[in-house]
């Protein structure tokens, strides 16, 4: 049977982008934002309060047009989210093939509050009258259905779901495998050009995503690159301190206007000090602090204020063993994973109602550079294998695993957790 497209579409403020990646989730389908697609002109107007003319949307027609046709070639569903406002636009994007179209009907006065609570768009309140005089309602001849847009969620996606033909989406609604995919998404991995960070991101690539790798040494970072280029994978390199908040911001812009919208966020980078608490130097202190904990909060923030808008991402922190249990000699480190634990679990309750999940992964004791001084300790060694139930250092390709699962569909209702993979260490005494 071939593949439906559902196109959810409305003027600003119906709430077409969340409807429309819930229902792709709920539906196993990928999920097109409309808006990602337009030009930079475009996008530039808009924020002027300029409204567009056919001719400004004739390219963002034919590049939607373009990917629900690859969807179709492909044999995947799909649920674009899109200001089909007038019937025409509608008929252009129809030469991919047969659409469904979900019109979210919502009163202007609810349109208004909803536009003027709105931050981080650029889509301006001021437009919504040039909207709505342009909005060509689906008429009787076209493959539609009329939603209250001002309705729960819930609801909304329940008379969707019932107006499609049963058979549409039922044999990928069942496919449990393909959840765990992450096809086309742009994923960026800080501290990712070599460790865990870098078993991370090659996990995130082979299942389908496109990533970013990010570190400070630029030729290092390039090395990473090519090795995982060598492998066949899909990743780019972007070099900048994680510590420097306005270097995130211009590398999270840059990345956006090259590449897309950052839709997966592994927070990775972080370093180690260690010294008796009562000798630790304040500025080691102060750099560990930094890096471990200020970093993380400024890179989620970053990309959440672009995710918000859009309704949807993932966000995933590094924290550790060590966000639950202290040793000596590492008191500050503890501080910082704790701190971080915390730190996702408030983001998870903050940005959960705009369709962003925020998790951690707390590694155990992993062969990795930053802990060669362990794993050259025999004692140290030894006394770690006893008393991990698996008996093992953990190898950083064991967590590759874990951040697939929490950066894809399978994970869409799994929000606030701290995936412990740690061999049993924190489950044993």
């Amino acid at each position: 049977m071939e593949p439906v497209a559902v196109v959810v579409m409305g003027v600003s403020g119906c709430g077409k982008s969340h409807v429309g990646r819930a229902l792709a989730e709920a539906l196993r389908a990928d999920f097109i934002e409309g808006d990602d697609h337009h030009p930079n002109e475009n996008v530039a107007r808009m924020a002027a309060g300029v409204p567009l003319t056919d001719a400004d949307r004739a390219g963002w027609l034919a590049a939607l047009t373009s990917e629900l046709r690859a969807r179709r070639s492909a044999g995947r569903p799909a649920v674009l989210s899109c200001s089909a406002l007038k019937r025409a636009y509608r008929g252009r994007l129809a030469e991919a093939g047969p659409l469904h179209f979900v019109w979210l009907d919502v009163p202007v006065p609810e349109l208004e509050r909803r536009l003027a609570a709105r931050r981080h768009r650029y889509m301006p309140a001021s437009l919504l009258p040039s909207q709505l005089a342009t909005l060509e309602p689906p008429q009787a001849d076209e493959l539609a259905l009329r939603v209250d847009g001002g309705a729960p969620l819930h609801e909304i996606l329940a008379t969707v779901r019932a107006w499609l033909p049963a058979s549409t989406f039922s044999s990928s609604d069942m496919n449990v495998l393909d959840s765990f995919r992450l096809d086309g998404r742009l994923a960026m991995v800080t501290g990712s050009s070599a460790g865990i960070g870098l078993a991370i991101a090659r996990g995130l690539a082979q299942a389908g995503a496109r990533v970013v790798l990010n570190g400070r040494d630029p030729q290092r970072l390039a090395q990473a690159r090519d090795a995982l280029h060598g492998e066949g994978l899909a990743v780019e390199a972007q070099a900048f301190d994680v510590a420097d908040r306005a270097a995130v911001d211009a590398a999270v812009d840059a990345i956006e206007r090259g590449l897309g919208p950052i839709e997966i966020l592994v927070n990775n980078a972080g370093i180690q000090r260690r010294a008796p608490f009562v000798d630790f130097a304040a500025a080691d202190w102060d750099e560990l602090m930094r890096t471990n904990l200020d970093a993380v909060f400024h890179a989620a923030q970053s990309v959440a204020r672009r995710m918000v808008p859009r309704g949807r991402g993932r966000i995933i922190n590094i924290c550790s063993v060590m966000s639950e249990l202290g040793r000596p000699g590492i008191v500050p480190y503890t501080a910082s994973k704790g701190a971080v634990k915390m730190l996702t679990k408030g983001l998870a309750a903050d940005l959960g109602p705009s369709g962003i999940t925020v998790n951690g992964i707390g590694p155990g004791y992993f062969k990795t550079e930053l802990n060669r001084k362990l794993i050259d300790d025999a004692a140290f060694s030894g006394w770690l294998v006893g008393r991990t139930p698996l008996r093992r250092w953990g190898e950083v390709e064991e967590l590759a695993g874990a951040a697939v699962f929490l950066a894809s569909d399978a994970a869409r209702f799994v929000n606030g957790h701290i995936l412990y993979v740690d061999g049993g260490l924190t489950a044993s005494v």
